[in-house]
This record gives C-alpha cells, sequence and structure tokens, in this order.
C-alpha cells in the first residue's frame, strides 16, 4: 500500500515538473513570437522613414533646381550653372517624420569619388599610387580589380582569376561582374581591411564614372589622365579658396607651364571622364522608431535631368 502511494506521489511529481517545463517552453516561444512580430512592426516603420528621407531628399533636390540653388540666395552665378554645386538642403540633422520615427539622410556628390567599376586599369594604378602604395603593390591589385570585375578568366600579370583564388582556399571567388559594393573589394586579392579603411571614403560602384573638378579630393583628381601633382594642388586651392573652374581652357589656363603639358596632351583620354557639375548624388537613409534597436537603410541614386531629380537606382538595406 506505502509502495503504491509513494509511485503516485512521485507519478504526480513528474506530471508536475512535465506541466511546469510544457507551461515554460510555451510562454518563452509565446515571448519569442510577440518579440518577432513587433521587430517585424517596428521594421516597417523604419522601412517607411527611411523611404521617406529618400522622397524628401528627392524634392530639396528638384526644388533647388527650380529655385537655382541648394542652401544659396537667388542669384548665385554658380548655380545658374550647377543647381546642385553645393548639397546643403536642409538634411543634415536626424527628421521626426512623425511623434517617434525619425530618419537621417547624408548626400554625397558621386563626382567627388572613383567608380571601381568603369575607372580603367590605368585610373585604378593612378589612384592607388596617390594613396602611397608601392608602385609594384598598386599595379599587382589594380589589375586583380580588373580581373575580378571582367568577364573572361584570363588571368593579367599580375592580377589573380578564379583559379588563383581557389587554389589560395578563399571564401569568395571573382564575380566576373561589376562589384556590387565597396565592400566586396576585401575579397580581391592584394587588398586589406586596413588599406580599404583608406581608400572606401573616395570610392563608389555607383553612376556615371565621371569626376566633377569642383568638388573631386587630391587623390581622385590623380587618378585622371594628365593630372600631375601640380595640377591636383591647384585644382584643390581654387576649390578652398570658394571659385569654380567651368571649363578646361579655364583650367588649362590656370596651371603653370610644367602641369600644362601633361595635361594637353592627355586631354583627348581626360575629357570624357571629367565634369565641372553635379550631376548625380548618392542618397543615403536611415530610418528607425524611438526606442527600437530595429533599424533601415535605403540607397539612392538621384539624377539631374532638366528641371527634375530622377532616381536611377534604388535599394534596400
Amino acid at each position: 500500500m506505502k509502495s503504491r502511494r509513494a509511485f503516485a506521489l512521485m507519478a504526480a511529481l513528474w506530471l508536475l515538473v512535465a506541466i511546469s517545463a510544457i507551461s515554460l517552453e510555451i510562454s518563452v516561444l509565446a515571448r519569442s513570437r510577440r518579440l518577432a512580430a513587433a521587430n517585424s512592426l517596428e521594421g516597417m516603420h523604419a522601412d517607411a522613414a527611411a523611404e521617406s528621407g529618400i522622397e524628401h531628399a528627392r524634392a530639396r533636390l528638384a526644388r533647388a533646381i527650380a529655385e537655382g540653388g541648394t542652401g544659396r540666395t537667388w542669384g548665385d552665378p554658380a548655380a545658374v550653372l550647377d543647381p546642385w554645386h553645393s548639397l546643403d538642403v536642409g538634411l543634415r540633422d536626424s527628421i521626426e517624420m512623425t511623434p517617434g520615427l525619425w530618419y537621417r539622410v547624408q548626400l554625397a556628390d558621386l563626382g567627388g569619388k572613383v567608380d571601381v567599376n568603369r575607372a580603367s586599369e590605368d585610373d585604378l594604378r593612378r589612384f592607388l599610387t596617390a594613396n602611397d602604395l608601392d608602385a609594384a603593390v598598386a599595379d599587382g591589385l589594380a589589375e586583380a580589380i580588373m580581373d575580378w570585375r571582367d568577364e573572361d578568366d584570363f588571368r593579367r600579370l599580375r592580377g589573380a582569376e578564379r583559379e588563383d583564388y581557389m587554389k589560395a582556399g578563399a571564401r569568395e571567388l571573382p564575380r566576373n561582374a561589376p562589384l556590387e559594393s565597396i565592400d566586396e573589394l576585401r575579397f580581391v586579392r592584394g587588398m586589406t581591411p586596413a588599406l580599404l579603411a583608406k581608400l572606401r571614403g573616395d570610392l563608389t560602384v555607383f553612376g556615371g564614372g565621371q569626376i566633377n573638378l569642383n568638388v573631386a579630393d587630391r587623390n581622385v583628381l590623380l587618378s585622371l589622365p594628365g593630372i600631375t601633382p601640380l595640377a591636383a594642388e591647384v585644382i584643390v586651392r581654387v576649390q578652398q579658396s570658394g571659385r569654380r573652374i567651368q571649363t578646361m581652357q579655364q583650367l588649362t589656363d590656370m596651371l603653370p607651364t610644367q602641369a600644362r603639358g601633361p595635361l594637353e596632351r592627355s586631354m583627348t583620354d581626360l575629357l570624357p571622364k571629367v565634369t565641372f557639375d553635379t550631376h548625380e548624388v548618392l542618397v543615403t537613409s536611415d530610418g528607425w522608431m524611438a526606442g527600437s534597436p530595429v533599424r533601415a537603410r535605403e540607397l539612392a541614386v538621384l539624377a539631374r535631368g532638366g528641371s527634375a531629380a530622377f532616381v536611377t537606382w534604388r535599394q534596400d538595406q
């Protein structure tokens, strides 16, 4: 009799433990689902905020075309030729679109960067050399980037193709297509994290590839054919003075004799690669809800055409 009672008590205790364990599991599962639902809802709101940031930037840039310049007074001579020559469109701070829902927008002139998908091998080599890379290292890395993005599997002398990466046990193989992001460069043979961190601010994978002489920094300018260090120094001084270069002849006239010759000899190659105006802007918009860890980011390229700002590329991240 006593053994039966003991067995019944033990069975009841185990049943209680089992019920408690199941209840705990159901509670944890329900909590996880509630968190997932909340995160999904917050993500949707963050996405909407990021999209609003893109549209806000597009509207401001379109208005700049209509009104003659961004962040400038009416009648600004520079704005007549280039209404986007100053990208101050009043979006420098975080903006609350509805209570608790925010977005922050950043604008960048794509003409101030080297497009790794459109730059020639020589352009890349000049850019890397301008960043103090040894000539042999710059040459090998430029060829490796070209091998990564071109369609064939024929390796350049100092480059690397699929077979080379496979032999080295690389995690990623060449895409044989244009790069989708600057981060992809970290897989290219010869690229190091420290070097990529140094270069990435001057690089892009978007836009038409032309370099704006009125915004590009020294190292970007030196990627261009015929632009010597002296010529780049003159251009940067003009930028810093607030003046604008409007024609290639104007630039030629500014240069001392020793910098003028290389420019004139490279004019055929140089002209298709440069512009004096801002035509394409990369817009980065971040959206979030106050108190939520969920963030949304949207990128868009806006191009100037006539009296409008067109979205030519857009992507959620």
